[in-house]
């Protein structure tokens, strides 16, 4: 209410102001000292005096004089600024009632009263004219807080307005001036690094919550729906000290969204080094190459564009080629992925492009593909590019038949594509199975022809898988056993039979039939049977031991079967008490067909009926107590060790040859110390470690066994040289005979025991790999290419486990990012990241659709890094640069995991499968019959679910999205996860979420927040939430009655 005491001080202040207003007299000349000796009124007085000289009911023009009078009374302490703001509170027509039509013409003309004090207190903060104490005080605090209460109650009022008119849109206000320079002068307040100190008052711990609710109120609803430019603004203050919360300790509390929010994008390239590890680590062990996996990979990659995907891809597979070249390892696994793979993969990449699109990317990229890794006068530099020639010849003569390219381009391109034999003929799958069935020469001539190099393995393949299904269907052995003894002859084969299926798409069936093998008692003969199954089962036991498969990557087979027993189980022997009565006479036919003699000292051998009481999956169960009971007797005396090593000859018999896998095995288990019987067993693995026997069949099965066995034999047989000196001459010649066969496997093996000690030299030859990796790439990949092998990183994981690895790679990216190659480092560390391993390797239809039961993978380095990554507030106790690299990896990481809808689209499944698939194409929003892919479907980011999971979280999405408050749209945790690199620096030595270095910068907007925002912060407007309700304007409390 007006003051209306006559001779009181107010009215001496406000005469005085008023005809010093009217004499326009300036705010320097007002005699201020006298006025306050003769009427000494309050700081509230004199503001209402000096309010009240704008005639708010009948004049909208503000006399420019009274701002000036308010300023110059401010700055001589006659009153304070929150006098000022709560009389202009009390007295404002903005906030008391809605303005007349004359008010509404002249409002965009003339700026208000509010508006010209809001900026005029503003610059006096900015400008440093007034003590800190008149600002960072609880009475100024009150009142601007009640400022943004009431405006954001007129907002209400005429938005309320607005939308009973029929006006849905949001955007200016008549009173937007009133409204952002309220803003402004808060920011401008709150934002001074020095009105943190105003949490040491004892009143502001419980009073910042509320006072923040109506800033982030104020924000949202008010500054938000006018679109200004300052929206978001306040809500980065709210985040700040002296707003925030802290914890016992003083530090901020924050929460995971706003520590993300807070790590700087990291912009990733795409360099020549990243698809090389990543290639690379899909061909080093057992082939992880899917088309829909490679393709999916490099469409992620790079962002969809095919001709970047293809040329990518083409460089990458010549770069893993030369890097077995200088690595001295074998190429026809490798080759055969560029001659034969590569072109489908390429096929299915242009599918989507333009026509002839291809010819032209191949031909490009190819000619900038170098043909000579090593100077003329290196050693081994002719070799390497006669292979690299002879491989792009045989890469073009591949595109040709896949129509790629055409003839006449693929001989200007290369000149030995000319000098080649004639033009090679397309297979496809269908046709050699018509060409094989019932003619099994013309089919070992096809498997044989699985090396070749001229576009056909893929068909190939195919119809080896499909014939290998029928025959065990049709219980065909004889022609399984044959398919089994060209494989077994030349294992290779198998490497490249598996860049175009799993290993259980072999192995199934053939579980199947050893299984179930049938063993008829009233048959002929039974020595053809018994090969046919040792065929069977020595090539089932080659492919798992080259691969070192697991469970879950074998296949399907019955866990208490034949087959798990002789995979998964052990080779042990047993003793006659642990046998059953059947298992006791069957061993005791077979130690009579082995070792007993005729009056003549002849062994009789193995005949039918030894084998007709006895199936072959009972006879390889026996073998293990069949050597030891052999081992015991030549102990005890009651048989040469002579005559044992005659009658184990027998098991080098093809159709008994793969029993010698678990003989040997069981020496191996068998310690050399404690038995005392090693000069018995040198006697006999001398016996079958060199065969006398120069049948090719039995040879290439012998060959295949000892590469199961070499291995741990050789460890074994080192280890009786250390405990025994005088048996050294013997077991160093076995050890001879057993080291061509080391090393056979393409399985990623871990370090055993005494490879412990070099657990520090591995880790070192990680750190050695990425730099040299960095330094190629950096280059653009123009220098020679550092010799690289995947395995390192296995390796390095099997001897110091996956968190010490991890945060090796972190630190490499740390260093590197702060030597400005951060955006090449990210690319080649996420890349060993994300290089596939075949124990954690998941095909891409399994990934995409959780219909398929995929069984449990073993943990790698992605989810360990991602658990790292969720573990948001763990950063704080981090040192900046190793937070920010952890994260920028994580969000790298998440990305290149994407799905591509376009990998998936001509995906090739089994009809078995074709259910699955199509739920995975109606999932991704894509349909089978008239499907459009527009530019959508293309978006890595739309296959991300809109969860807080850290695993799905998109870090890429742009982080200066604004709310659109005319559309119906949810702002997920990805918006506020996405992170802005501008003005960001990291100081490496530095903690960025301490509580002094985490700043929300409040002349920066943020992300809006979703639409719960808005009804949520809504809720304070009910009268009974009223943070000012009741409060009598002229009695100010000051107790900020909040609750």
């Amino acid at each position: 209410m007006p003051h209306a005491l006559t001779g009181s001080p107010w009215e001496g202040w406000s005469v005085a102001l008023s005809n010093a207003a009217k004499r326009h007299i300036r705010p320097e000349h007002l005699p201020l000292r006298e006025l306050a000796a003769r009427h000494p009124a309050t700081p509230r007085d004199i503001a209402d005096a000096v309010i009240l000289l704008h005639d708010v009911e009948s004049v909208s023009f503000v006399n420019p004089l009274i701002p000036k009078y308010i300023e110059a009374l401010v700055l001589s302490g006659s009153t304070r600024i929150s006098d000022v703001l709560l009389s202009l509170l009390q007295h404002s027509a903005f906030v008391k009632h809605s303005p007349s039509e004359h008010e509404d013409s002249l409002a965009s003309v003339f700026p208000s009263l509010e508006e010209q004090v809001f900026s005029l207190l503003r610059v006096l903060v900015i400008n440093s004219k007034l003590p800190v104490s008149q600002w960072r005080s609880k009475a100024t605090t009150f009142a601007l807080t009640r400022w943004l209460h009431e405006a954001r109650k007129v907002n209400e009022r005429e938005v309320g307005k607005q939308l009973s008119a029929g006006l849905m849109a949001a955007g200016a206000s008549t009173h937007t001036g009133i409204f952002e320079s309220l803003g402004l002068l808060v920011i401008s307040i709150f934002g001074q690094p020095t009105f943190r100190e105003i949490e040491k008052q004892r009143w502001w711990t419980a009073r910042k919550q509320a006072i923040a609710i109506e800033m982030q109120s104020y924000d949202a609803n008010v500054l938000q729906w006018l679109q200004s430019q300052y929206t978001g603004h306040l809500q980065n203050l709210i985040k700040n000290r002296p707003f925030r919360l802290l914890d016992d300790k003083g530090m901020p509390i924050f929460t995971d969204e706003e520590l993300l929010m807070i790590i700087p994008a990291l912009p990733m390239s795409n360099t020549r080094a990243g698809l090389f590890i990543w290639l690379n680590a899909c061909l080093c062990a057992r082939p992880l190459t899917d088309d829909a996996s490679v393709r999916n990979h490099v469409l992620v990659r790079y962002s969809e564009n095919v001709q970047e995907a293809a040329a990518g891809l083409i460089v990458a597979s010549f770069d893993v080629l030369t890097n077995a070249i200088l690595r001295g390892d074998s190429t026809l696994a490798i080759r055969s992925f560029v001659c034969n793979k590569l072109p489908l993969v390429l096929q299915g990449l242009f599918s989507f492009a333009e026509p002839n699109a291809s010819e032209a990317a191949i031909q490009g990229i190819l000619s900038a593909v170098n043909m000579e890794p090593l100077s003329p006068l290196t050693v081994g530099a002719t070799e390497a590019r006669d292979v690299l020639k002879k491989t792009r010849a045989d890469f073009l003569r591949a595109c040709v038949i896949h129509t790629l390219v055409s003839d006449a381009v693929a001989t200007a391109m290369s000149p030995e594509f000319s000098a080649t034999t004639a033009k090679a003929t397309r297979y496809t799958r269908e046709g050699l199975m018509t060409h094989c069935a019932n003619n099994t020469a013309r089919l070992e001539t096809t498997i044989m022809e699985l090396d070749g190099m001229q576009g056909n393995a893929g068909a190939i393949a195919g119809c080896l898988i499909g014939i290998v299904d029928n025959l065990v269907t049709a219980k065909d052995t004889m022609t399984l056993k044959s398919v089994c003894n060209v494989l077994l002859r030349k294992i290779e084969l198998v490497d490249v039979l598996l860049q175009y299926t799993q290993p259980a798409d072999l192995l199934t069936p053939l579980y199947r039939t050893l299984d179930d093998w049938v063993h008829d008692e009233d048959q002929s003969e039974f020595q053809p049977p018994y090969e046919e199954f040792a065929c069977i089962l020595l090539l089932v036991l080659a492919i798992h031991h080259r691969y070192d498969l697991t469970p879950h990557e074998a296949g399907a087979f019955a866990t208490d079967g034949f087959v798990a027993k002789v995979l998964f189980g052990q080779w042990q022997s047993f003793t006659t008490a642990e046998l059953s009565e059947q298992q006791i006479a069957q061993l005791s036919k077979w130690i009579e067909g082995l070792y007993a003699t005729d009056e003549h000292g002849e062994t009789t051998g193995i005949g039918d009926e030894v084998m007709s009481h006895c199936p072959p999956q009972a006879f390889y169960f026996l073998v293990p107590t069949l050597f030891e009971q052999s081992v015991l007797a030549c102990k005890s005396g009651q048989m040469p060790v002579e005559t044992a090593r005659g009658g184990l000859e027998f098991l080098l018999e093809p159709f008994l040859l793969p029993s010698l896998v678990g003989g040997l095995l069981w020496i191996v288990k068998r310690s050399w110390e404690d038995h005392a019987d090693g000069d018995i067993l040198l006697q006999i693995l001398d016996k079958l470690l060199r065969p006398s026997s120069s049948s090719q069949d039995m040879q290439d099965m012998h060959k295949a066994i000892l590469a199961i066995v070499a291995t741990p034999l050789v460890k074994s047989l080192k280890t009786l040289v250390q405990q025994r000196s005088d048996k050294r001459k013997e077991a160093e010649s076995l050890i001879a005979v057993l080291t061509p066969h080391l090393h056979r496997g393409r399985a990623l093996t871990s370090s055993g025991p005494d490879e412990a000690a070099a657990k520090g030299a591995t880790i070192d030859e990680l750190r050695k790999a990425v730099k040299e990796l960095v330094q190629w790439a950096t280059g653009g990949g123009q220098s020679t290419l550092p010799i690289y092998d995947s395995s390192v990183t296995h390796a390095a994981t099997s001897s110091s486990g996956y968190d010490v690895v991890l945060q090796i790679i972190i630190d490499e990216l740390a260093v590197q990012t702060s030597s400005h190659r951060g955006p090449i480092a990210l690319d080649i560390c996420t890349a060993i990241v994300c290089a596939p391993t075949p124990s954690s390797y998941t095909s891409l239809l399994e990934l995409s659709n959780p219909l398929i039961n995929t069984p449990g993978k073993g943990l790698g380095l992605r989810d360990m890094l991602r658990q790292r990554a969720a573990n948001v507030q763990a950063l704080q106790g981090l040192p900046s640069a190793e937070a920010a690299a952890l994260i920028q990896l994580s969000r790298a990481v998440t990305v290149q995991s994407a799905i591509s809808p376009s990998a998936l689209v001509s995906l090739s499944v089994p009809n078995a499968e074709q259910a699955v698939a199509d739920q995975v194409m109606k999932d991704l929003g894509l349909t089978t019959e008239g499907a459009t892919l527009d530019d959508s479907l293309f978006d890595p980011a739309a296959t991300f679910d809109n969860d807080t999971d850290f695993a799905n979280v998109n870090f890429d999405v742009a982080a200066d999205a604004t709310l659109n408050l005319t559309e119906s749209q949810t702002q997920d945790i990805n918006n506020l996860m996405a992170a802005d690199t501008s003005g960001m620096q990291i100081d490496p030595s530095a903690n960025m979420f301490s509580a002094d270095s985490i700043v929300f910068d409040a002349n920066q907007p943020v992300l809006a927040g979703d639409d719960a925002l808005m009804s949520a912060a809504g809720n304070v407007e009910n009268a009974e939430e009223d943070i000012f309700a009741g409060l009598d304007f002229e009695q100010e409390t000051m107790d900020f009655n909040f609750d």
